[in-house]
């Protein structure tokens, strides 16, 4: 695998590193769940049949990786090969930004970032179902559900009162908890105590309400947990503000598809880890998920442009000529889900260092393709991986896109 070919300097902390990170094959799994991504001839991109018995690989004229494959189809049993990681091209000099639609550069996101968010309007289920990116929230809310029952599982096991008491329930804090996707999640992990942040105050009124309506149902599907519910910047305001002095510890802190919006400076990022870890217990743990910084650096160096994507999402960069460690701010548009918004590059080693000296310690780091491979086949797992994409397929346009996230946790020592 080469290595990349841009200067080293202390402006691209990203070619730093000895090399960006394989992906992991697969092997000799028989994977029951995804498509594979080739296609049929004569047909469109968006409406293309998937076939199970092939998989893409790397394009050698453009040095663009497709993969790693979504994996097979139920009745196929083909084994996949692993596929190249990508290919870092030089530098080019004349750099071409084709994206008309960027917004004006801001001296700070965090307005834009609550208006977009504000902006998006509450869909139901039966709406959300006809999204043609269906099959990646279905994928990435399994991705979510199972790391919240794996760490919330870990979390009540090591809850203890003075004199060994394990009798109390787990408290919650969803920070950047948005229009509360993820109540249910939080339900089925039989959670006691909730307290959901978020910058966007419309989202927040929005999740008062999914809780509200939750808390009516009967059965499994109730939201029988205690509930709280702030607006605040969690990335530039010391939890207190909402919260108060002195609260109650968490025993688990949530961040999902959020925490690269604190690496716009040094100093939000710092306060985002103060706050994660001055609302946790020790012992408890931090889990979240947010774009693989290393993806996409690799992904942008393989491309002539500052941008680059497919049918349901595009990355576009102001600039490549450096690579700072905060503040590298893209472009990001998701189709029906996130149009056009800024976000930030997360260096992973300096989120790990950061978070060691607030007392944070890495215990788990995958892409979302590595976890699919880790976890898909596994009992419990795998079972509500097919219960919540039902008779929904995973296109190669989305299995590209859930490609630039990675999952992680931290324990607070």
């Amino acid at each position: 695998m080469r290595r990349c070919r841009v200067s080293r300097s202390l402006l691209d902390p990203y070619c730093r590193s000895a090399a960006f990170p394989a992906l992991v094959p697969y092997g000799g799994h028989h994977h029951t769940l995804l498509p594979s991504t080739r296609t049929t001839a004569n047909m469109s991109s968006n409406k293309r049949k998937i076939l199970p018995e092939a998989h893409e690989t790397r394009d050698t004229k453009r040095g663009r990786y497709t993969g790693p494959p979504p994996p097979q189809t139920a009745n196929s049993n083909q084994h996949h090969k692993q596929n190249p990681n990508y290919q870092s091209h030089s530098e080019y000099k004349n750099q071409q930004h084709h994206n008309h639609h960027r917004p004006p550069v801001l001296d700070s996101v965090a307005p834009l970032v609550a208006s977009h968010y504000n902006a998006r309007p509450d869909a139901g289920q039966a709406v959300r179902h006809q999204s043609p990116i269906i099959g990646l929230r279905h994928f990435n809310n399994w991705c979510k559900a199972t790391l919240i029952q794996e760490f919330t599982k870990k979390a009540r096991a090591t809850i203890c009162h003075p004199g060994g008491d394990r009798t109390r329930g787990l408290r919650v804090l969803d920070m950047c908890c948005g229009k509360g996707g993820d109540f249910g999640k939080w339900a089925k992990a039989n959670v006691d105590d909730l307290v959901g942040i978020d910058i966007a105050a419309v989202s927040i009124e929005d999740a008062k309400s999914r809780y509200e309506e939750g808390r009516t149902r009967r059965g499994p599907a109730a939201f029988r947990f205690r509930a709280s519910f702030f607006a605040q910047n969690c990335f530039t305001q010391p939890l207190s503000d909402s919260l108060g002095p002195n609260p109650p510890p968490f025993d688990l802190v949530s961040t999902q598809f959020a925490l690269h919006y604190s690496f716009e400076n040094e100093v939000s990022a710092r306060q985002a880890l103060k706050n994660i870890s001055g609302a946790l217990r020790t012992g408890g743990y931090f889990i979240g998920t947010l774009p693989d910084a290393y993806w996409i650096v690799k992904r942008l160096k393989s491309e002539a442009g500052l941008s680059f994507g497919n049918s349901l999402y595009r990355i576009t960069f102001e600039h490549r000529d450096s690579f700072p460690t905060f503040g590298h701010k893209y472009w990001f548009l998701l189709e029906d889900a996130i149009n056009n918004a800024p976000e930030f590059l997360v260096h992973f080693p300096t989120l790990k260092r950061l978070a060691a000296e607030y007392g944070l310690n890495l215990v788990y780091k995958k892409r979302l393709h590595d976890f699919y491979v880790e976890r898909s086949s596994e009992g419990d797992d795998g079972a509500l991986l097919k219960k919540m994409l039902g008779t929904k397929i995973v296109t190669a346009n989305e299995w590209e896109a859930i490609g630039i996230y990675l999952a992680f946790a931290f324990q607070k020592l």
